[in-house]
Order: C-alpha cells, then sequence, then structure tokens
C-alpha cells in the first residue's frame, strides 16, 4: 500500500478568523450503537494531521472537501489484516473553538466520506525455473552445453504489471557466488510481461565445463520485490560431446554379414560408452548429399547416467530391399551434445 487519503466533506468550521485549523486522525476502538459524546470508542495512536478547513461562508473557503493523509495508518490496517477497524477524528485542541468542524457522515445522501487507497500486490514467487539450452532437467538438475547459459524464470503479478527478476548464481560445491558486474553472483533480467518467462545470461569467464553451479531468483514489479528468495535449482555445465558408440550388434545382421534382407526387421543394440548419454539417434542408408541432420530417429538409452560397459540402447530398421546397407548411429548427451558418427555395414 503506497497511498491512502481521507476525504471528508466540511460543511461548517468554527474558524472566525478564517485560518485553516488542525484536526487529527487516530486509529480507534469500534463504534457501536452505544457510542455517545460521553462514551467514545477509545482513541489509540495519532497518525495524521491536517489543516485543511473549509466550510465557513465567511471566508474563500466554503464547504468542500478536506483531506487526510492516513497512509500509515491504512498500512497498519493492512500488516493488522483485520475485516475492519475504527478511525477517530479530533480536533488538535477540544477546548479550541476555531478548530470545530462538521463533516458528512456515511448516511449522508451525497458527499459521503471516503478512503482512497493506492495499492500494490507484491509479484509472487517464481514458477518455472530452468537452465539451458537445451532446457532440460534429469532429476532436478539441469544440463547446459555452454558456459555462457541462459537462466530464466516466470513470475506472475495479480496488478498485471511487468516485472524483472534477479538471479544469483553460486557455484554448488564451494557454495560461493561467481563474479558478476553487479557483485554476489548477480544478474537483473530486462522487465517482461507478468505470466511469461524473463532471463538472463550468464557471462562469459565465469562457469567451468563439468562443474556444477546453482541459483535462485526473486522478483520486483517496479514497486516492490518478493519478499522471499525462491529455492536454489542446480545446474551442471557440460560442454563436452560423447565420443563414438563404442560396440554396435546385431544377432539378425551381423556387421560385415549376410542376414536377414529385405524387408526383414534386425534390431541393434549399441553399447555408447558415455556415462552421462540420452539418447541414441540412427539412420539407415543416408545419401551422400543427405544434409548432416536429415534423416536421423532416435531412442532413448536406459535410465540412469552410470552404466557398465553394456547395451544401453536398441533399435530396429528394416531394410526395403536385399543387398549391401549401411545404418550409421552416434550418441546425444543430456546436455544435447552430439556425437560423431559410427557406421555399421551388412549385406549379402
Amino acid at each position: 500500500m503506497s497511498k491512502a487519503t481521507l476525504s471528508l466533506w466540511n460543511f461548517h468550521s468554527g474558524n472566525t478568523d478564517c485560518t485553516a485549523q488542525p484536526w487529527e486522525v487516530w486509529t480507534a476502538s469500534n463504534a457501536s450503537t452505544s457510542s455517545r459524546w460521553t462514551n467514545q470508542p477509545v482513541m489509540d495512536a495519532k497518525y495524521a494531521t491536517s489543516t485543511a478547513t473549509r466550510g465557513n461562508p465567511g471566508c474563500t473557503a466554503a464547504d468542500g472537501w478536506i483531506t487526510a493523509d492516513v497512509t500509515t495508518l491504512a498500512q497498519y490496517w493492512a500488516g493488522k489484516q483485520w475485516g475492519h477497524a475504527g478511525m477517530g477524528l479530533r480536533a488538535s485542541s477540544e477546548s479550541d473553538l476555531h478548530e470545530w468542524k462538521r463533516v458528512n457522515s456515511a448516511n449522508n445522501a451525497a458527499n459521503q466520506p471516503k478512503l482512497t487507497v493506492t495499492y500494490n500486490y507484491r509479484p509472487s514467487d517464481g514458477t518455472n525455473r530452468q537452465a539451458g539450452a537445451p532446457f532440460k532437467s534429469y532429476a532436478g538438475v539441469w544440463a547446459v552445453n555452454t558456459t555462457t547459459p541462459t537462466l530464466r524464470d516466470t513470475f506472475t503479478d495479480q496488478d498485471g504489471d511487468q516485472v524483472n527478476g534477479t538471479f544469483q548464481v553460486y557455484d554448488a560445491a564451494t557454495n560461493t557466488p561467481i563474479t558478476t558486474p553487479l557483485g554476489e553472483g548477480l544478474l537483473l533480467s530486462p522487465y517482461g510481461d507478468q505470466g511469461k518467462p524473463v532471463s538472463v545470461s550468464v557471462p562469459a569467464g565465469q562457469l567451468k565445463d563439468g562443474r556444477t553451479y546453482k541459483f535462485r531468483t526473486n522478483a520486483y514489479d517496479g514497486a516492490h520485490y518478493n519478499l522471499n528468495w525462491s529455492p536454489w535449482t542446480q545446474f551442471v555445465v557440460d560442454t563436452t560431446a560423447p565420443g563414438e558408440p563404442t560396440d554396435i550388434t546385431s544377432a539378425t545382421y551381423p556387421e560385415g554379414w549376410g542376414g536377414g534382407g529385405g524387408g526383414v526387421a534386425g534390431t541393434f543394440d549399441v553399447t555408447t560408452g558415455a556415462a552421462d548419454a540420452y539418447q541414441v539417434q540412427y539412420r539407415l542408408d543416408p545419401f551422400e548429399d543427405d544434409a548432416p541432420d536429415y534423416g536421423w530417429s532416435s531412442v532413448r538409452t536406459t535410465s540412469g547416467f552410470t552404466r557398465a560397459a553394456a547395451p544401453d540402447a536398441s533399435y530396429a530398421v528394416t531394410p526395403a530391399v536385399d543387398g549391401n546397407h549401411v545404418v550409421q548411429t552416434r550418441t546425444v548427451d543430456r546436455a544435447a551434445n552430439v556425437g560423431p558418427i559410427k557406421d555399421y555395414g551388412f549385406g549379402p
């Protein structure tokens, strides 16, 4: 809550000398049907003083609105999270007739008292922390294939305000911040639409291949920050492509030998030899002028990134005709790094 103004319609004042006279706004216990001048609600604490004065036809200030800045009082109420609260009005000196004022009450047909409040909801916690490219996570840890990855998160704001994100990046092993222009591992995103990702790029020279890092976020809507940092999210830097598969075998189509034939499906078992293999890609009988990324199919490797030297993926292909054939195979790791091709030939 950034601003609160109390407005009262002042239709009579005792300021016979036409000078502005002070009046005060207090927090008070709630009024009831038994409240009287001799049985007033308890005035607890003064929160505002105003000298706005109208309502004396003998002065230039005829009937009209008088106001008081009650921002701190409204903030106090909001902090208490009360469903309703009492407000008390009094002259600064109850014995000075010049300070006497009469104002409209809520049961008046027009110009009723009003409280005008300017407020702002804080932006939400981040809902979708990610690191990439390729923006893939395994067991809660993101894998990136660059030392200048993009970090992103999504924040919502009930007021529809644009938001930016503060990102803080630490080395996970040493629990120390990386070096950034803002210090303390801090990176600041541009403003973006609430409900859509905002992102930062980690500066060059700070991250190393094979190391694990962590980051957390906090949102700002131009007026207020979210009150809490998000939990930490980890990512590992992996810029090293896997090697070519160490072994490919097929009972139906032994390498360099005949078997099967046109229309006969054959299963190929692949040992990648890569601890972080994510998938195996393969293609049958590519043409020499095929684009490097044309015609590949893929299968997931067995779950987990720690494997024995045994087949960790299998796929099936079916030659259309008899004759010599070649199937090409390559490994893709958790960070989408693509390894070299291994050819496997078979024929009559």
